[in-house]
């Protein structure tokens, strides 16, 4: 059996994307609306899920032997209102978004709303560049599936 990552925040009906991406290979019974019983059923036939950036990040970082494939959303938020930001997406922000941090509370935490703002409309990207070039996971074994595929001329853009 193969596996897959899939890190998807289901900013629309969990169980229409799933069927969109998925409909053709499972049955239609899988897919639930509720995110936490999809991830279940899923887990169920070796599709582990992820539903922000910081979480993706860490399976990648800590469980990528576990998997063959990896489906990629581009547009993703930086970690879930049940979490707390960590250390990792904060030195990502620190690397390449010039985020420093601030001895005012408040004012830090407007700093990293604005990062993870940033961060929402290309974390797909991020995290493909992790899988390739950081950890050598074939780009062949890599699919981005996503509803925002404006933010993927912007970045092709900014990349030339």
């Amino acid at each position: 059996m193969s596996y897959f990552l899939w890190i998807e925040d289901f900013e629309n009906s969990p169980q229409v994307t799933a069927q969109g991406v998925l409909g053709s290979i499972l049955k239609e019974d899988l897919f639930s609306d509720k995110k936490q019983q999809l991830r279940n059923n899923l887990k169920e036939h070796g599709i582990f899920v992820e539903l922000n950036f910081q979480d993706g990040l860490r399976f990648i970082r800590e469980n990528l032997s576990k998997i063959d494939y990896v489906i990629l959303d581009i547009d993703l938020p930086a970690y879930s209102d049940e979490d707390e930001i960590n250390a990792n997406v904060l030195q990502l922000f620190r690397d390449f978004q010039g985020y420093e941090e601030v001895t005012d509370e408040a004012q830090d935490e407007a700093l990293i709303a604005d990062n993870c703002k940033q961060l929402k409309a290309i974390a797909g990207f991020y995290l493909y560049t992790e899988l390739v070039v950081e950890l050598g996971f074939p780009k062949q074994h890599i699919l981005f599936c996503s509803n925002h595929a404006e933010n993927a001329s912007k970045s092709k853009e900014d990349i030339r």
